[in-house]
């Protein structure tokens, strides 16, 4: 089984602003050290938590057909396709 984001979220659970204001940082120096931050904390929240905090498009592969999907990442808004090989080796969708 593998798993694989195929988008990242169109924004972070914290804006820029809300950092500075938390951090009390006033000036600009360090916008773009503090936006990766931002960035890092949610990946790592996202891991230790085994789910995403903004909407994310992700891909699961499996090696066989099991009798039950379990998804990784709980708490799915939608699934767009399941696409599978049948026993002649062809996809079906």
């Amino acid at each position: 089984m593998a798993i694989k984001r195929l988008s990242n979220p169109s924004a972070e659970p914290i804006t820029l602003a809300e950092a500075k204001r938390h951090l009390r940082i006033d000036n600009t120096d360090d916008d773009a050290y503090i936006t990766s931050l931002i960035e890092v904390a949610r990946r790592t929240a996202e891991d230790r938590m085994e789910r995403t905090l903004i909407t994310t498009t992700w891909k699961l592969t499996l090696d066989q057909f099991p009798d039950a999907i379990i998804l990784p990442m709980p708490r799915i808004q939608a699934i767009s396709s399941v696409i599978y090989n049948n026993q002649s080796n062809q996809q079906v969708a």
